[in-house]
């Protein structure tokens, strides 16, 4: 999601709310959010649900990684070759 355009991406709710559907419809092609305000100031960000998913999934990854981090750090991890061994072990070694 690209940076917010404060010239062009701040909307007062009374504008939003007389041309939401147009609004809605231009949302899919948007890469920043739409800020509505309520007496100058942010009162709400809209976004497309491509825009919220693709948030969601950044957060996920970056949760993730910083677990691995943490595996890591506290021990929790595995040479290539200790996987590899593990691995090799029968179906029923592996079933932890």
């Amino acid at each position: 999601m690209d940076a917010i355009a404060l010239a062009e991406d701040l909307i007062p709710l009374g504008e939003f709310k007389t041309n939401a559907s147009q609004h809605m419809k231009a949302l899919k092609g948007r890469t920043r959010p739409l800020v509505v305000t309520v007496n100058g100031r942010a009162a709400a960000i809209v976004i497309s649900p491509e825009a919220w998913d693709q948030m969601q999934y950044r957060e996920r990854l970056l949760a993730d990684v910083q677990a691995g981090r943490e595996d890591i750090r506290a021990g929790r991890s595995m040479s290539t070759d200790e996987m590899r061994a593990y691995f090799r072990q029968t179906p029923e070694a592996t079933e932890d």
